[in-house]
C-alpha cells in the first residue's frame, strides 16, 4: 500500500524572514477580502430573504383575498340565481295580481249589478205589498157584501115564512142566495187569510231584501277597496319586478368583477410565487456563491487555514462564551480547530472569542470564524501546553485509525487521474472535452442530469475503478470521481438507476449520477487542493431522508492541471 502523501510546501514556507512576512500580509488580506465579501453576501442573503419573506407576506395576503373573492363569487352567483328566482316570482306574482285586479273588477260590476238588481226586488216587493193590502180591502169589502147578503137572505127568509104558501119560491130563491153568501163569506176568509200571509211574506221578503241590499251595498266599497289595493299592489309588484330586474343585472356584474378580481388574484399569486421561488433561487446561488468563493479562497496555499488535518470524531462538550455555556459535540477535529454541532449557540456572533471544552482534551481558547449549515467552525487559539499534548495525542490517533482509508483513496484517485492521462494520449478524448464545463441539461429528469463532452468517455473507464474498492475495502457506501464544479458524472451501480417520471425523492436516492452537487460538502471535495480532506455531514437522499457518512476526499490531478476530486465515503 502506498504511503499518505505528505501536504506539499509552498514556496512562501519555504523562506524565512521577507517571506514569511509576505505569507502573514497575504493570509491576512485574504482573512479580510474573505469577511468583506462574506459580510456583503450576508446582506444580500438576508435582503434576498426579507424580499422573499414580505413576498410570501403579500402572496398570502392575495391568496386570503382570492379566496375571500372565491367565496364572494359563490354567493354573488348565488344572489344572483336568487334574484333570477325573484324575478321569476314577481312575474309570477304580478300575472296573479292582474288576474285577481280583474277578477275584483269583475266581482265589483257584479256587485254593482246585483246592488241594482236588489233595489229593483224591493221595489216590486213594496208594491207586492200594496197590491196586496188593496187586494185585501176589496175583500173585506167583498166580505161585507157578503155578510149584508147573507142578513138580507136572512130576512127574506122570514119574510117568505110570514107570507106562507105565496112565499115558499121566495124562500128557495132565499135559502139558495144565503147559501151563495155563506160560500162566499167562507172564500173571501180563506182569500183573507192567504192574502194576510202574502203580506206577511211581502213584509218579510222586503226585510230579506233590504238587508242583502244594505249587505251588498256596505260590499261596494270593500270591493272598491279592494280594488285600489290590488292595483296597488300590481304597481308594488312591477316595481318589485323592476327592482329585480335590476338586482339581477347587478349580481351579474358584481359576478363578472368578482370573477376579474379573481383572475387578477390569480395572476399575483402566480407572479408572487414566481417571486418567492426567483427569490429562493437568489438565496440559494448567493450561498452557492459564498461557499463557491470560500472554497476558491481556501483552497489556495496562502488562504488556507487549514494547517492541519482535521478528522472526523464526536466528542461531548460546552461551548463558553460570556459566562455562559452550551453543550456541543464535535463533528470534526484538528490540532488547529473543530467544527461543533451547537444548537444553542445561534446567538454567539462570528468572530467571538470563545472556550472549546472537550471531554478527555480540555478547555481550548478560540474564536468562531463563521457559521454554515454544517455548524460552527471555529480557530484555536493558543492553549496550555498540557491540552495542546492532549489534542495532539488525540488528532495522532484519528490519523492512524483512517489512514488505511486514507491511502485507499489517494491510490484510486491516482489510477482515475492516469485512465484520464491515458485517454487523452491516445486521442480517445481531448484534454478540451475532458475538461469540458458546458454542462447540457437531460430533458424530463428531476433532479437535474446533465451531459458533458467528457460524459461517454467517462462512463467506459470510472466503473471499473470506481466499484472495485467496494471488493477491497469494507464498509464503503459510495466512491466517484466529481470535477471541479461538483458534476458526478458516473456514480456506483446502486446510485445509477434510470430516473421514474415524477418521482424526485425515489431519484434523489437511486439515480444519483450526472448530477451537480455544489453544496459546501460537495465543493470541499471538488475543489480540495490538500492531499486529503475527511469530511462527515448529513447526505440528502430525498424525501427529507439524510444519511450520515464519513467522507475522504482527494484531489485529481491530469496533466498537471487539477480536474476535480475522488469522493469515498463510508458509514459515519
Amino acid at each position: 500500500m502506498a504511503e499518505i502523501q505528505p501536504e506539499q510546501k509552498t514556496g512562501f514556507e519555504s523562506e524565512s524572514g521577507a517571506g514569511a512576512g509576505q505569507v502573514s500580509q497575504l493570509n491576512d488580506a485574504f482573512n479580510l477580502i474573505e469577511t468583506d465579501i462574506n459580510r456583503a453576501l450576508s446582506g444580500a442573503l438576508q435582503t434576498s430573504a426579507s424580499v422573499w419573506e414580505r413576498t410570501d407576506a403579500q402572496r398570502q395576503l392575495v391568496a386570503g383575498i382570492k379566496k375571500d373573492s372565491h367565496s364572494l363569487a359563490q354567493m354573488s352567483d348565488q344572489a344572483a340565481q336568487n334574484s333570477a328566482m325573484l324575478v321569476a316570482i314577481a312575474e309570477e306574482l304580478e300575472a296573479a295580481s292582474a288576474n285577481v285586479g280583474r277578477q275584483v273588477a269583475e266581482t265589483e260590476t257584479l256587485t254593482k249589478r246585483a246592488s241594482s238588481l236588489a233595489g229593483n226586488a224591493a221595489t216590486g216587493m213594496e208594491d207586492l205589498r200594496k197590491a196586496a193590502d188593496e187586494i185585501g180591502n176589496v175583500v173585506q169589502l167583498i166580505a161585507s157584501v157578503a155578510r149584508q147578503t147573507n142578513l138580507l137572505a136572512l130576512n127574506a127568509t122570514i119574510e117568505a115564512a110570514r107570507a106562507g104558501a105565496a112565499g115558499r119560491g121566495f124562500v128557495v130563491v132565499a135559502n139558495e142566495v144565503k147559501a151563495l153568501s155563506v160560500q162566499t163569506q167562507r172564500a173571501t176568509e180563506e182569500i183573507a187569510a192567504k192574502i194576510e200571509q202574502l203580506q206577511k211574506s211581502a213584509h218579510a221578503g222586503i226585510g230579506t231584501v233590504t238587508d242583502i241590499s244594505e249587505t251588498i251595498g256596505q260590499l261596494e266599497p270593500i270591493f272598491g277597496s279592494a280594488a285600489h289595493s290590488v292595483e296597488e299592489q300590481s304597481r308594488s309588484i312591477a316595481t318589485i319586478n323592476q327592482n329585480a330586474g335590476e338586482t339581477e343585472r347587478f349580481a351579474a356584474d358584481m359576478a363578472e368583477r368578482i370573477a376579474n378580481i379573481g383572475k387578477c388574484a390569480d395572476q399575483y399569486v402566480d407572479v408572487g410565487d414566481e417571486v418567492c421561488a426567483a427569490a429562493k433561487d437568489m438565496n440559494a446561488e448567493l450561498e452557492s456563491l459564498r461557499n463557491r468563493f470560500t472554497m476558491l479562497i481556501r483552497q489556495t496555499k496562502v488562504a488556507d487555514r487549514r494547517r492541519h488535518d482535521r478528522f472526523p470524531v464526536a466528542i461531548d462538550g460546552r461551548l463558553e462564551h460570556r459566562g455562559g455555556s452550551v453543550p456541543i459535540v464535535t463533528i470534526d477535529l484538528s490540532d488547529g480547530g473543530a467544527l461543533l454541532q451547537a444548537e444553542g449557540a445561534k446567538d454567539i456572533t462570528t468572530g467571538s472569542e470563545v472556550t472549546v471544552s472537550l471531554e478527555g482534551i480540555g478547555d481550548l481558547p478560540a474564536r468562531l470564524v463563521s457559521s454554515s449549515e454544517l455548524g460552527k467552525h471555529v480557530a484555536f487559539s493558543k492553549m496550555d501546553e498540557e491540552v495542546a499534548g492532549r489534542l495532539q495525542a488525540m488528532t495522532d490517533k484519528l490519523q492512524q485509525e483512517n489512514s488505511r482509508l486514507i491511502e485507499r483513496a489517494q491510490e484510486t484517485a491516482r489510477e482515475v487521474a492516469k485512465a484520464m492521462e491515458e485517454g487523452i494520449d491516445s486521442g480517445r478524448i481531448s484534454k478540451a472535452d475532458l475538461f469540458d464545463m458546458d454542462y447540457q441539461p437531460i430533458a424530463g429528469t428531476n433532479p437535474q442530469q446533465y451531459r458533458t463532452r467528457a460524459l461517454a468517455y467517462l462512463e467506459t473507464i470510472l466503473p471499473r475503478i470506481q466499484d472495485k474498492v467496494f471488493d477491497v475495502v469494507p464498509g464503503v457506501k459510495l466512491c466517484c470521481a466529481v470535477d471541479l464544479n461538483g458534476y458526478l458524472p458516473v456514480h456506483n451501480p446502486a446510485y445509477s438507476h434510470p430516473q421514474r417520471p415524477d418521482d424526485p425523492d425515489w431519484n434523489m436516492a437511486h439515480c444519483r449520477n450526472r448530477l451537480i452537487f455544489d453544496d459546501r460538502a460537495g465543493l470541499s471535495a471538488a475543489r480540495n487542493t490538500r492531499p486529503y480532506v475527511i469530511q462527515n455531514y448529513a447526505r440528502n437522499m430525498g424525501a427529507g431522508k439524510k444519511d450520515m457518512i464519513k467522507e475522504i476526499d482527494v484531489p485529481i490531478h491530469v496533466h498537471g492541471r487539477h480536474w476535480g476530486g475522488l469522493r469515498t465515503a463510508y458509514a459515519s
